[in-house]
């Protein structure tokens, strides 16, 4: 593991302003939030390095404060395959925790990132103080379980078209309308198992009409509908 530093939670407020509005934490009390910042350490982890891998012991739960974090998972030949790329606001680490089992998957940043950890002590000692954050962390595995089936769902298309469309939709959910993720071409065809070419070819009539507009390693979708309707017309 290679990290920067770590330190209690006393960033900027744009970091602050994340946990509370954005992703899973922002949907539990607020006296259960302030417990988790004052637990809460941040680890910053530099561009291309791991936050924790595949077969691990859990060391506890991970939220995304900034940059951007990579899942990857080890297929059957061993090799990692990245399924999906998270931005500031996505949890992860409930599973292996609650069940005391070893890591499934290994998170990276993608780029210069800080995450927000919680430690099993913290876990426990909050759960102690609130005991209703079972729920929230139930919760927690919920939502993650239902992207897990999304991606899934995703991988079942059987054209070109409509896999990128879902694709694009999974990156977009729970943000403002128009409003920019994390993504790049390249990315979306090693996501996808699609040529990085056939990605190239799909997009460009999504961005000639511009339904979808891009920037570097950034997409934002304009016109849901139309997407929708190119998916009909294949």
């Amino acid at each position: 593991m290679s990290t920067e530093h770590q330190k209690n939670f006393s960033n900027t407020h744009d970091q602050l302003d994340i946990f509370r509005q954005t992703g899973w934490a922002s949907e539990i009390r607020p006296d259960k939030q302030e417990a988790i910042l004052s637990l809460g350490k941040v680890r910053n982890f530099k561009a291309r390095s791991a936050v924790y891998s595949a077969g691990e012991r859990s060391d506890g739960l991970y939220g995304v404060l900034n940059g951007v974090v990579e899942l990857t998972h080890p297929n059957e030949l061993g090799e990692m395959v990245a399924f999906h790329q998270v931005e500031p606001g996505y949890w992860i680490g409930d599973l292996a925790h609650l069940a005391k089992k070893e890591r499934l998957i290994t998170i990276s940043a993608v780029t210069d990132a800080a995450l927000l950890h919680l430690d099993a002590s913290a876990i426990d000692f909050l759960l102690k103080q609130h005991p209703t954050l079972i729920t929230d962390f139930y919760r927690l595995t919920y939502q993650n379980v239902r992207l897990a089936l999304r991606l899934i769902s995703s991988l079942s298309a059987s054209q070109n078209t409509r896999a990128i469309v879902m694709r694009l939709l999974i990156h977009d959910d729970g943000g403002a309308p128009s409003s920019w993720f994390v993504l790049s071409q390249k990315s979306l065809a090693e996501m996808t198992g699609i040529s990085y070419p056939t990605v190239r070819r799909v997009m460009r009539p999504f961005l000639e009409n511009g339904w979808v507009e891009t920037a570097p390693g950034r997409m934002r979708i304009t016109n849901r509908s139309a997407l929708l309707a190119s998916c009909e017309s294949t």
